[in-house]
């Protein structure tokens, strides 16, 4: 092999797919090897960090049901790892539920695909997710450019109350939801270090309310309740959302415990009186 031919190969992307099918492995490593691509196969997760550290890729491809270590403790090692956590992961799985996409975004996955694995599908996925890598890693380097026209994004509070920024969801440009997305991605690194970080928890759950990824806000929320029982400014985020989402039992439960503790809280108990007339009409 020439030296031009040799760098060419060095410069491929290398793809890790991690599963300990041996079927899942051909057909990944058919697919993107026909399509220029590099392939890592590994099966032993045990043995994974060491192998990626030696050879690190561009993506990482990961069965959620892996032997002895299930893909979301692997993904939160990965994600644990100053040399590895900046790689994006895309999770693996038989089964296409809710439940397994929303664990899978909260111990760092990028994406998710179902098996089998539809090769364009295949494609199409890392594709899309080595771009935006490329991407985050350009816009890391160069701040993005002000719009006059666009709406101030927002400061990130861990005492932000979501209904008072509620009106800049729709309304950012796209330099300003890449800017979000940015900062989503290195406070779910911050996270991933230091779990009970309520600090970077509590921004992480403004971006994605911001980024309209509810469920995933709600999410964090619930672990934020859970480590900062007393502090009711996460109720209150959470009623804000489960109105947006139409949830007007679980908003009226939340209205009411902020009004039971704090009555002075004037906007909740006014919300409270509001939500109880609307399903007292509906239920009528």
């Amino acid at each position: 092999m020439n030296a031009n031919r040799s760098s060419y190969v060095r410069h491929r992307p290398l793809i890790a797919c991690i599963d300990d099918s041996k079927t899942v492995q051909r057909q990944v490593s058919l697919v993107l090897g026909q399509s220029g691509y590099r392939v890592l196969p590994l099966s032993d997760p045990q043995k994974v960090i060491t192998s990626l550290l030696e050879q690190t890729p561009d993506l990482i491809l990961m069965d959620i049901n892996l032997p002895d270590m299930d893909g979301y403790e692997l993904c939160r090692q990965l994600q644990r790892s100053p040399e590895l956590h900046h790689i994006p992961i895309v999770m693996l799985t038989g089964s296409g539920g809710t439940l397994h996409r929303i664990r899978a975004r909260g111990v760092g996955a990028v994406d998710f695909l179902t098996k089998p694995i539809a090769p364009d599908e295949l494609l199409k996925r890392v594709e899309i997710r080595l771009e935006q890598c490329q991407k985050e890693q350009r816009e890391l380097s160069q701040p993005a450019p002000k719009t006059a026209d666009s709406p101030k994004a927002p400061r990130l509070d861990k005492t932000t109350l979501f209904h008072t920024v509620s009106h800049l969801r729709l309304a950012f440009t796209g330099e300003q939801r890449q800017t979000l997305n940015l900062a989503t991605k290195k406070l779910q690194q911050a996270i991933a270090q230091n779990p009970n970080n309520t600090t970077a928890l509590a921004k992480l759950a403004l971006t994605l309310y911001l980024s309209n990824q509810l469920a995933d806000a709600l999410t964090v929320l619930s672990t934020l309740e859970t480590l900062e029982p007393k502090n009711l400014i996460h109720l209150r985020n959470r009623a804000c959302i489960q109105e947006q989402l139409g949830d007007i039992i679980g908003a009226i439960a939340c209205y009411e415990v902020i009004s039971d503790q704090e009555p002075g809280d004037h906007y909740s108990v006014g919300r409270l009186n509001l939500l109880q007339q609307k399903f007292a009409l509906t239920a009528s």
